[in-house]
This record gives structure tokens, sequence and C-alpha cells, in this order.
């Protein structure tokens, strides 16, 4: 059982970790971001490009994915570093307080308890939250990992998350993530596109320059080796 700790999920992650067609101000982030709403769904993608090979993006996802489903304490030493409760109480409007995890190698399947903080509003205790990972490696040598989200009720009705890598050279990787989310008929009313966006896009800025950062140095280490 892992110890009580903030943890935003839209993601995982991302949980993922998040308007029409809105394009953030050039320079607020350090990825790329962008968010779309249509059919009472959001839609983040982000990228940013890494200074590493190819296998070193993916052996740093796949233990991403391995904490997030087995330890995910673990991860905000990391990939979740900064991007839990921040100091600005705006962006803590909604807060995921993860309790438990457990995963089932054999199914790819996950389970998390969790206890939802709406900020003034409510707080709901030991909610289940499932989730099936699936990994793709591609032909081109590209690597892609859906988490697919199943917790359906007033607050959530549909959530998941994708990862991409896909190698541009020997020693460039981009990285790009995809987070879709479906809100209940609760959120769809607390849940505005701005605040949506206040809640997550920094969050998820945040989550890709600890994933590249931590790709960097697991390459510059790898390579220093040689």
């Amino acid at each position: 059982m892992c110890k009580q700790a903030p943890f935003f999920i839209m993601k995982n992650l991302i949980l993922i970790l998040f308007l029409s067609s809105s394009l953030l101000a050039f320079g607020q982030y350090k990825s790329e971001i962008k968010t779309t709403y249509a059919n009472s769904t959001f839609t983040t993608n982000a990228s940013i490009m890494v200074a590493c090979d190819s296998k070193t993006a993916v052996n740093t996802i796949e233990d991403f994915i391995a904490q997030f489903v087995g330890d995910p304490n673990r991860l905000f030493e990391w990939a979740l570093k900064g991007v839990g409760k921040s100091d600005d109480e705006s962006h803590n409007e909604v807060l995921l307080i993860l309790k438990e995890a457990d995963y089932d190698k054999l199914t790819g399947k996950s389970r998390l308890i969790i206890d939802v903080d709406v900020a003034g509003v409510m707080n709901l205790k030991d909610q289940v939250v499932e989730s099936k990972i699936t990994e793709v490696f591609e032909n081109d040598g590209g690597y892609r990992v859906h988490v697919d989200v199943f917790y359906s009720n007033s607050l959530l009705k549909k959530a998941d998350g994708i990862f991409f890598v896909k190698p541009i050279s020997e020693t460039k990787t981009e990285l790009r993530v995809q987070f879709n989310i479906r809100f209940g008929w609760f959120f769809n009313i607390f849940i505005t596109q701005k605040r949506y966006r206040n809640l997550f896009e920094w969050r998820c800025d945040g989550f890709m320059v600890n994933m590249k950062n931590e790709m960097e140095r697991r390459y510059s280490k790898k390579v220093g080796k040689k």
C-alpha cells in the first residue's frame, strides 16, 4: 500500500495529468502544449525535443509506467516532481489524494484508490480508478503507450493518455503525449475551459520537462560509460 500523497490525475500519472483550439502564449511553457475542447472532451497535446537516443526514452517511459502502477509515490521524486500541490491555490481547486495502488501484469490492468478533493465543494473518499496499459513498438523505431482509464460517475466519464516516442536521429528524440478527458455532469459544470487549463497545463509542462531531464540524464550517463 502506498503512503498518501497529493496526485493530480488527468493523468497518470496520469492519471494524466487539461477550449476550442486555444494555443498558449509563446514562451509561457518549456514544452509545446495545446488544449482543445470538442464533443464534451478536453484533449491536451504536448511535445518536447530530447537530447537522447530513442532507446533511453523508451526505457524511461517504461520505468514511469512501472512505478505509476506499482509505487506511484516514487514518481514525485522525478517524473512528477513539483507538479502535485501548488503554492498557487488556484492550481489546487481539484486534487486527487492517492491512497493505494496495485497492478496485474497478466492483464495489464492497474487499480488505484484515491480521495477526490474539490476545494470548498466536496471531498469524495475511496474512489476506485482502474486502467489498462498497452505498449506498441512501431516499425519505424517509434514507441507508443496507451493508458486507458475506467472510471464512470458524476465526476469523470472517460480518460486516457498516450505517450509517443519518435526517433529523430541517433542522439535526438521527440517525446509527445496526448490526454483525453471527458467529465461527468458535475465537473462539466464546475470545470470551465479556463479552469481546466489553469489546473492541468502547467502540470503537463512540468511533467514533460521532468521526463526530458531524466532521459537526458540517463543518456549522458550511458554515453559517459562508453
